[in-house]
């Protein structure tokens, strides 16, 4: 990972060779302040997760099924046009129930054991990750939630098109918003979408409404707060 790409919130990635990447915050003249433009920030329920998030780079944000899916929603951005983001093309969400025994790490199936990551694998055995993964676990926190979220290169395939994927998960009280994109390509670090990604994040608004009986949905999956 390039550590002098300018991101847009710091942090500490704890690996098996601990290293800091650094980050400023967007200002008016970086390229990425001047796409953050929300038109509008309506509210959402996938299921008992009621979210509040603005639309930023060009995007919108759409249950594609709220009958049959009502925990999942899409964010979808423009795949052309100078808000493109054709590695993203879209976020996916969806909610799951977070117990308060439920910890950040288990909601993305990893722990920490003598200062490296581990992961399960598919015999359900805690194992560390290669080196050349480059695992960075990134806590950060919103309006009203704790973010916990999981960097990872790919290490197989055409070295061409290998990627750094983004899992993470926004917890507020019982609930967790969780998703995975590609963040970038191995092969060209400077096109980084993690930026993006993490603004999209931080504009969300977890929305407690007693009025709303939980599981209800309209049939576009937009509440009516």
């Amino acid at each position: 990972m390039d550590i002098g790409q300018n991101r847009m919130w710091s942090f500490i990635c704890l690996v098996a060779a601990s290293f800091v990447c650094m980050s400023g915050t967007a200002s008016a003249t970086d390229p990425i302040g001047k796409s953050i433009v929300a038109t509008t920030e309506p509210t959402y329920r996938m299921g008992d997760c009621r979210i509040r998030i603005a639309e930023l780079f060009g995007g919108d944000f759409a249950m594609p099924d709220p009958i049959s899916s009502p925990r999942h929603g899409n964010y979808y951005l423009p795949a052309t046009g100078p808000m493109a983001a054709p590695l993203l093309h879209g976020l996916g969400f969806d909610c799951f129930d977070a117990p308060s025994s439920t910890s950040s790490e288990d909601l993305l199936s990893i722990r920490q054991r003598d200062g490296r990551w581990l992961r399960k694998d598919r015999d359900g055995n805690w194992v560390p990750f290669d080196n050349d993964e480059h695992a960075c676990v990134v806590h950060f926190t919103g309006t009203n939630w704790q973010g916990i979220g999981l960097l990872v290169d790919q290490t197989t395939g055409d070295e061409n098109q290998r990627t750094r994927s983004f899992d993470f998960c926004l917890v507020h009280d019982a609930h967790a918003l969780c998703g995975h994109t590609p963040v970038a390509k191995l092969s060209m670090p400077k096109e980084d979408e993690l930026p993006k990604v993490e603004a999209i994040l931080r504009s969300i608004e977890f929305i407690d409404n007693p009025h709303l009986p939980l599981g209800s949905h309209s049939s576009d999956g937009k509440g009516g707060l």
